[in-house]
């Protein structure tokens, strides 16, 4: 007799598994491009685009990788996303030209794009209501790991067997993580003969048309969008290409230094997936007070590396200010949480996929602006990043707007509701 339990569990395991190298392959680019560079001669715009032709990639999949879900299911969608993504790194580790290393991470961006869709798909198809809160808290901290994999481990990894075997070995194991999703994962519980009493909202046909009307009228959509795409964005970019050569170039230190210096932002991003949860679970104000306050914060930290600390603040002083980044970066899954609650029920996957999207529109607009910057000023590399950085002190700005916007749409539903 097969345990129901064991069996969900199990297979959510392979699926966050699956979320894990998708991280893992988005931030993997920060840590060598010194090696892009120095080896293949790409300048910082070329290494930017390579590491933002990902995120776009995963952005423009996010709206038809949730229509493929619906009609396909998590197992061949995740599957088949994770050949390409494992293909891509693959061919990533053999690159000798631009077109090539162009094309190798927009398969990486698209083929991982999938996973996270397809854990929420899987959850609303296995999981109780009741449930989703502590799985997906679960999810986001085990996701976050492949953050820190992509960091000093994965230094490491390259000083023993080269950068591009580094790359060769991860595509092997998502080429192998994408053949078990398939022989392991089963969209509904019955396809495993587990006959349970769990509720699903049957999606009806949409009008893909129709939806996205509605959901782009919707303020929710539009201030919500604003948070991924500034607050978010400025993670996104820094952790996923630039952080790890800010802190050799500026402080003039090994790379598995910086790579070890840098894993605290991702330590952050962990340790918020649990204490933004706990956090929203208990707060009795408004939950975008969490992000207005999360983003002064950024904004005094951001101002004293840039500003006053001309981007060389003390060295020790780096994890904690990264951290603490990281930690209110979590507080964006009120975003999400918004946006469907605002959207009309039928229309929160494709809300939650169109917020998505704009942190890797975000993220793109950051990275390219900062290689601008830095070419640029290539004399001057610590005047390049000061430069290049203020976009994070304008983008947490943007979001400290946008939580005040949600702040008012939630006093004015809370007065008509009275009324």
């Amino acid at each position: 007799m097969k345990n129901y339990n064991k069996t969900k569990w199990g297979i959510w395991s392979v699926l966050t598994f699956s979320f894990v190298i998708a991280y893992f392959l988005r931030l993997s680019t920060a840590v060598i491009s010194d090696n892009l560079s120095l080896e293949l001669g790409f300048s910082n715009i070329e290494i930017s685009n390579i590491a933002s032709f990902t995120l776009y990639a995963y952005a423009l999949m996010q709206i038809p990788g949730g229509i493929l879900l619906d009609r396909y299911g998590p197992r061949k969608v995740c599957s088949i996303g994770m050949l390409i993504g494992g293909i891509g790194s693959i061919l990533f580790g053999f690159i000798e030209g631009i077109k090539v290393a162009y094309l190798s991470r927009v398969m990486i961006g698209a083929g991982v794009s999938v996973t996270l869709l397809s854990v929420l798909k899987f959850q609303g198809s296995w999981f109780k209501k009741e449930e989703f809160t502590s799985a997906t808290a679960k999810f986001s901290f085990i996701g976050c790991l492949g953050g820190v994999f992509a960091t000093f481990p994965l230094v490491f990894l390259n000083d023993i067997i080269g950068w591009r075997n580094s790359f060769i070995l991860i595509g092997i194991i998502g080429v192998l993580c994408g053949i078990v999703i398939y022989l392991v994962v089963r969209d509904t519980p019955k396809e495993y003969g587990f006959k349970v009493d769990i509720e699903v909202i049957e999606e009806e046909k949409l009008n893909l048309l129709k939806g996205l009307k509605s959901v782009f009228r919707n303020k929710a959509t539009w201030y919500n969008s604003l948070i991924m795409f500034s607050m978010v964005g400025i993670t996104t970019a820094f952790s996923s290409l630039w952080i790890v050569s800010y802190i050799t170039d500026v402080y003039e230190v090994k790379k598995s230094v910086a790579a070890f210096i840098a894993s605290f932002l991702t330590y952050g991003l962990v340790f918020g997936a649990l204490f933004m949860d706990y956090v929203f679970a208990r707060i009795k104000t408004n939950k975008f007070n969490v992000i207005k306050f999360g983003n002064i914060i950024n904004i005094f930290i951001w101002s004293y590396i840039i500003l006053i600390s001309n981007v060389k603040p003390p060295i020790f002083t780096l994890p904690i200010l990264f951290f603490i980044v990281g930690t209110i970066n979590m507080s964006h899954i009120q975003a999400f949480n918004d946006v469907q609650y605002k959207n009309e029920e039928k229309y929160s996957g494709l809300s939650t996929s169109v917020v998505n999207t704009c942190e890797f529109i975000g993220s793109g607009i950051i990275n390219l602006f900062i290689a601008f910057t830095i070419d640029m000023n290539a004399s001057n590399v610590v005047l390049g990043y000061k430069i290049g950085f203020v976009i994070f002190i304008a983008m947490n700005i943007i979001a400290l707007i946008s939580a005040n916007m949600g702040i008012r749409e939630d006093k004015k539903d809370l007065a008509i509701k009275v009324n």
